[in-house]
């Protein structure tokens, strides 16, 4: 135990004598970020943490547009305040509550890549109904897509083949974007998908009730050998 603080103690020593290292953020005047000696940390796997004052993180995205270039974690501001920071810069973006509603971005990590990771959660979903969709539509061989397809119309199918060419284009939207390092495109992909997501939702809404009915005939008489109660 006491190895450890003895090189924990060397590692915040080396942190705060040495201002040029990789691990502090890079730009115009350092002095606008304030960094808080004693609140500095050593995680289990070594990663230094450092908290930063709210006040400063506004200064750095208002002259960057984006967070410090930097492995640091920015625990005292939280995921809200960070994304509505970002919003002044990109004003088109959703409101916190209604994208953090769809897509749970309240879970993320506070890091310099915190837009692409917006980005990227809101990709997470979207494959994941583009997949389920494409089994529906590809003809794959199953039991229970047999079962389920027995209550969706043509136009329901005709709807599904057209949210899964919208996904499937976003899918690789996000891939072009993935390789561009560009925070403007990515803040661009979050307004679009996620307007574009609310317009696809009530369709979506439609056959996933379809899907589930599908099963409430055959389940009548499970329950009465009381797996259900």
């Amino acid at each position: 135990m006491e190895h450890n603080q003895e090189n924990n103690n060397e590692n915040i020593k080396i942190l705060e004598d040495k201002k040029e290292m990789d691990e502090l953020p890079k730009f115009e005047d350092p002095q606008k970020i304030k960094i808080v000696k004693d609140q500095a940390n050593i995680s289990n796997n070594g990663e230094i943490k450092i908290n930063i004052k709210l006040d400063d993180l506004k200064k750095v995205i208002e002259e960057n547009g984006e967070l410090p270039k930097s492995n640091m974690m920015y625990e005292e501001t939280g995921v809200k305040n960070v994304y509505d920071e970002l919003k002044k810069k990109y004003d088109f973006l959703p409101d916190f509550e209604n994208i953090d509603s769809e897509f749970e971005i309240s879970i993320l990590e506070v890091n310099k890549f915190f837009l692409k990771n917006v980005r990227r959660r809101l990709i997470e979903k979207t494959d994941f109904f583009q997949k389920i969709i494409e089994c529906y539509i590809s003809g794959e061989p199953s039991i229970q897509i047999a079962s389920e397809t027995e209550e969706l119309s043509e136009n329901d199918f005709k709807k599904m083949n057209e949210i899964f060419k919208i996904l499937s284009y976003y899918e690789k939207y996000s891939l072009h974007i993935s390789l561009l390092n560009d925070s403007d495109e990515d803040a661009k992909f979050v307004k679009e998908l996620f307007d574009k997501w609310l317009l696809l939702k009530p369709d979506l809404i439609d056959i996933c009730i379809k899907l589930k009915n599908s099963w409430v005939e055959k389940i009548k008489t499970i329950k009465k050998v009381n797996y259900f109660n």
